[in-house]
């Protein structure tokens, strides 16, 4: 048993195919002994090819040699094996040097004994639970391999056709795969890992959004899907706020086994200058950074070890509350990039961090509900990012409008372009989810229902009548619901009612105008009326949000309540999104195919009818 006021001799983990021993070699080898002699009884043999025995620097060079032999003898190793499956520690690597040389035919080239142990610097270590552990060098050299492995995934991503799912591919499993390193590896050893793992991102991004993006749009990218992003993160700048939630996580347990040395680490952080090669100084040096980045950016107060502990304590995610400041600064970094831009992209970026405006980059593809083609997908990214549409010429006019006005490379005109069907058809998808979505509530709807209000002589009638939706228990009466969908950056939202200042502005005007035109008449019929505003970026205005809100959680109850509310309530935003933004996707290609079949463009193929469909736009690597 360990006493309360001594470290403990060692600790192991178990896993049925996996053992994972760190203790004093005697310890160390009586544990490995036990599982030699017992383990074939249970069906437990060892793995000599896949053993690694790591050992600490002993007081001399023989005393280290004499422990390898003892584990070979035990393990019954051959000399190969033995060579590559039990380290010594780079300090006592001299008698190996010493061995090489006296081993050595009388003209053959010997590295010299300081290249020799920087050679053997990187081999001393091993792979834990998909983390190396061992020395700086080893460590280094175990995430250039990683890379690779890396890279290799990356190039399947690129490969694969559908940029819907490369996007999937991205976002829920290429993304994440350096988080378990970041809370493992001290931050100073992945930089360069970070910079190129960052890269291979970049590169799939602009694959799927078919051009190469720039520093600022690609900071729009590392965003929060929330705040307007892609939701990719920002690798580098974040490793310090995952190593730092990691060991406050850990801290507990180091605390109750090795209380001694844990003590002295922490005497000699607060009585030395940070440079002792000692894993309480990695993590106040990650403290400190951590702490610079949130008195910037107003995040959570962090100032020591036990300020960390503390949060943790007072945080659900700590990873994410610790890289909240960085996340604001870049946040305030693009606020600041777009108030450079025209009036209409800071309109864009105050509907794009609507809370639901990002719910299709979030949607798996399911046919006929959240699918998207190549097509829709690459230009809804381009759409949500404001970049340039490649398939719309800068001198494209629209020659159905009396003035002849220009198109605009980001297809401006096309929003309020009244010529064609595909804004009705935006229309038409959103209310078929609305309806939808009552259904699956157990709602009765009634679809442009005739002489709604008998009282009058008009034609004039809603998208949806709801009969007795009861979304109030007090309530029988029947509602009135009326779809639209406003662009926040025309010039009559951005003039008139301040879309690029105010949020969800246009959607608010909307509602306005919408109650202005049946709410009486609703109330002289004993009805309820809702407008139901929805910005072309996704966002929602404040009646959308309500109606989805209480309709989704009628239909979650009468589901029989089979997921939680908020998977629920996730799902039914995420076809709603993906509505608005396939079809806005549809109204962009195929109004800009319907006007370059013009003559001014007939011998230009890059503006070809069923090469825009097909997504074949110019791609810069």
């Amino acid at each position: 048993m360990q006493n309360a006021n001594q470290d403990a001799a060692g600790n192991e983990q178990s896993f049925l195919d996996d053992i994972t021993i760190n203790a004093k070699h005697d310890n160390s080898y009586q544990a490995l002994r036990h599982v030699v002699i017992n383990g074939p009884a249970i069906g437990m043999r060892i793995n000599k090819e896949k053993t690694q025995i790591v050992l600490s620097e002993c007081p001399t060079d023989q005393e280290a040699m004499n422990r390898a032999d003892k584990y070979s003898l035990l393990l019954e190793l051959t000399p190969q094996q033995k060579a590559k499956n039990i380290k010594l520690h780079p300090n006592n690597c001299r008698i190996l040097y010493d061995k090489m040389v006296a081993n050595a035919a009388e003209n053959e080239m010997l590295p010299s004994f300081e290249e020799f142990k920087n050679s053997y610097l990187e081999a001393f270590g091993v792979s834990v639970l998909g983390a190396p552990l061992g020395s700086d060098y080893f460590t280094l050299k175990w995430l250039e391999v990683k890379l690779e492995s890396l890279r290799e995934e990356m190039n399947i991503i690129l490969d694969f056709p559908i940029k819907q799912v490369q996007f999937n591919f991205l976002h829920y499993i290429f993304k994440p795969k350096v988080n378990h390193l970041q809370r493992t590896i001290k931050p100073e050893l992945m930089i360069h890992f970070n910079q190129v793992f960052d890269n291979f991102k970049r590169s799939i991004f602009n694959s799927i959004v078919g051009t190469k993006v720039d520093d600022d749009t690609w900071r729009q990218g590392c965003l929060p899907i929330k705040q307007g992003g892609f939701g990719l993160g920002f690798v580098n700048e974040l490793s310090d706020a995952a190593y730092v939630a990691s060991c406050s996580m850990a801290i507990d347990h180091i605390e109750k086994y090795f209380p001694l040395s844990i003590k002295r680490d922490i005497n000699i952080l607060y009585n030395t200058v940070l440079n002792d090669d000692n894993w309480i100084h990695d993590l106040q040096h990650s403290i400190n950074r951590v702490a610079a980045q949130q008195t910037a950016g107003n995040g959570v107060n962090l100032t020591d070890i036990q300020s960390a502990v503390d949060l943790r304590d007072e945080e659900k995610k700590l990873q994410s509350a610790l890289a909240s400041g960085y996340t604001e600064q870049m946040i305030s970094q693009q606020e600041s990039y777009v108030q450079t831009l025209l009036p209409w992209h800071s309109a864009r970026m105050l509907s794009v961090r609507g809370p639901n405006s990002g719910a299709f980059l979030r949607a798996v593809p399911k046919k006929g509900v959240t699918e998207l083609s190549c097509a829709e997908f690459e230009t809804s990214c381009q759409f949500r990012l404001g970049l340039p549409l490649p398939f719309i010429p800068d001198t494209l006019r629209c020659m159905d409008c009396s003035d002849h006005p220009l198109i605009g490379i980001y297809g401006e005109h096309l929003h309020c372009c009244p010529s064609g069907n595909q804004r009705i058809k935006r229309h038409n998808l959103v209310v078929k989810e609305v309806e939808a979505l009552c259904a699956a509530a157990g709602i009765k709807t009634d679809h442009e229902p005739l002489r709604c209000f008998p009282n009058i002589n008009s034609n004039e009638h809603p998208d949806v009548k709801l009969i007795q939706p009861n979304h109030d228990p007090h309530c029988h009466h029947d509602k009135l619901l009326d779809v639209t969908i406003t662009h926040p950056g025309n010039k009559t939202s951005v003039n008139r009612h301040r879309a690029d200042r105010v949020p969800c502005a246009a959607a608010t005007e909307r509602e306005k105008v919408k109650r202005d035109k049946f709410e009486q008449l609703s109330k002289s019929n004993l009805m309820h009326f809702v407008p139901l505003a929805v910005e072309s970026y996704g966002q929602y205005g404040v009646d959308m949000k309500q109606f989805m809100k209480r309709t989704v959680r009628k239909a979650w109850i009468k589901s029989g309540k089979f997921t939680t509310l908020s998977v629920y309530s996730d799902y039914w935003n995420k076809r709603v999104s993906t509505s608005i933004q396939k079809t806005n996707a549809q109204m962009l290609l195929r109004q800009s195919a319907r006007i370059c079949a013009g003559k001014e463009f007939e011998r230009d193929d890059a503006y070809c009818h069923q090469n825009i469909l097909d997504s074949r736009v110019r791609y810069v690597d």
